[in-house]
């Protein structure tokens, strides 16, 4: 069944242990959907530091010095073209500045902006690894099948 911005939502059914999924379905769509903005556990995430890379970039220039990118791509094994791409990236999203210094070497750091938003964001990721812990420790027992058990 279909319900505005082409959403479907299915009707509720009874699970295989007589329970409704209508409580499950009135969950899943109490939070805003894709159509309405991002989902609950999106929140205070920072898209751009959702790449492991940029993540890495950003928790190495986390200190107040001052970093040669090259240093930054050998020492974490980022290719130089993906690596320059990265920092363009996070540069434009005002995380980080950089500039040119002698024989054209890329120098790199944070901006106060930028290392604000990675403290939210390490909170937002610390909170959501919450969150998945206390989802899955209030499982309904039909919702969970526990290791080295047959299933029927």
């Amino acid at each position: 069944m279909t319900h505005g911005h082409g959403t479907i939502h299915p009707a509720p059914t009874a699970t295989p242990h007589g329970g409704s999924t209508a409580a499950v379905d009135e969950r899943a769509s109490a939070g805003p959907t894709r159509a309405e903005g991002e989902q609950w556990w999106m929140r205070g995430l920072e898209e751009p530091l959702l790449h492991p890379a940029r993540l890495l970039i950003m928790s190495t220039l986390v200190s107040d010095d001052v970093y040669r990118a090259g240093y930054l791509g050998d020492a974490a094994g980022i290719p130089r073209t993906m690596l320059i791409r990265h920092i363009r990236r996070l540069r434009d999203a005002g995380y980080l500045r950089s500039a040119r210094g002698a024989y054209n070497v890329l120098w790199i750091w944070l901006t106060p902006d930028g290392r604000q938003r990675l403290t939210d964001h390490v909170t937002a990721l610390n909170a959501l690894l919450d969150s998945g812990r206390a989802i899955g420790q209030a499982a309904p027992t039909d919702a969970v099948y526990p290791r080295g058990q047959r299933r029927h």
